[in-house]
């Protein structure tokens, strides 16, 4: 029998406008303690800031839900980029976890500009260490880019029990290379192949990058276009055999779980399942496209039916 049921949300980018239209299209009501829902809970899947317009505002609704028991809230890769950025290194005092290179500093700017005192910073540090990298109930599993055993048997010992990191997690996840730094990008940043000698493609941001997301929930692939996401970032022609597909985990089970991260094509069509107990909930709210929920009810098979979405460009113009 299931205790709860939950709603669960994908990457909200600092689009707090948007998030108010799919709460409110939920069922979510706002109160004293901030946005709830009488017998359902949130889970978001990650990624609250940069990009979009209302960073500060979405931390409020996100950290206030959390805090009044209405909401559950996972890691995202940009909140563990952020903190990273933003915490100094003991073992280097002058040094940050994360170098504030200019790159770095990019992916963050319009997060860092809206939070501007350090004041205003500290909660949402101390919020950001306070997220798990991944939930596993009972009757469903959530993480933010990709549910890998290994990778999860590696991070273990640097967890508290409610899967945050501890400070020695947070500095290991750090060190580039360790197991820990692995596991971590495993989690938050999905699995990442290199492509064959000189190809290379250009991403939604136009940087130039030589390794792409691979769709670790596919079974198999014939070419590195059938396992690259988001869908069409590498052209049909370049038609490699991925000499990695090793990589490709699947999933099917024990019990359904949800993602975001991906950037999956809208392309006018209703939000489905990846596979019968797998669904991705990140539809490139940032770039006009949806922001998607899920109304899970307890079923061990997920159903189109049960997707629930607004268009950014439809709330924008409700104004």
């Amino acid at each position: 029998m299931v205790n709860k049921q939950y709603d669960l949300i994908g990457d909200v980018h600092g689009n707090a406008f948007v998030l108010v239209g799919l709460l409110e299209k939920m069922g979510y009501q706002l109160g004293d303690s901030g946005y709830a829902h009488p017998e359902r809970t949130v889970i978001f899947l990650g990624d609250y800031i940069d990009r979009g317009p209302e960073q500060v505002e979405t931390l409020e609704i996100v950290m206030s839900m959390v805090a009044s028991g209405a909401a559950v809230a996972l890691m995202g890769n940009h909140e563990f980029n952020a903190l990273s950025m933003l915490t100094r290194d003991p073992e280097r005092p002058k040094e940050r976890l994360r170098p504030m290179s200019d790159s770095n500093f990019m992916m963050h700017c319009e997060f860092l500009a809206a939070v501007k005192t350090h004041a205003d910073m500290l909660p949402i540090l101390a919020f950001f260490r306070g997220l798990p990298l991944w939930l596993d109930l009972p009757d469903l599993r959530a993480v933010h880019a990709c549910w890998d055993d290994r990778a999860i048997a590696a991070i273990r010992p640097y967890l508290n029990d409610d899967n945050t990191l501890t400070t020695e997690g947070l500095i290991a996840a750090n060190k580039e290379g360790s197991a820990a730094f692995v596991a971590v990008e495993t989690l938050l940043k999905g699995i990442e192949c290199p492509l064959p000698d000189t190809d290379m493609f250009e991403d939604f941001n136009g940087e130039t990058r030589r390794h792409f997301r691979a769709k670790w929930w596919l079974d198999s692939a014939e070419t590195i276009h059938d396992m690259a996401s988001p869908e069409g970032i590498i052209k049909p022609e370049k038609r490699h055999l991925p000499p990695f597909l090793d990589v490709l985990i699947g999933y099917s089970g024990p019990k359904p779980l949800f993602i975001g991260h991906y950037w999956l094509p809208w392309n006018d069509m209703p939000p489905q399942p990846l596979r019968p107990q797998l669904a991705c909930l990140d539809y490139f709210v940032d770039f006009d496209q949806l922001l998607v929920g899920y109304r899970w009810q307890g079923e061990s098979a997920l159903t189109a039916e049960n997707y629930v979405w607004v268009l950014e460009k439809e709330r924008v113009w409700d104004l």
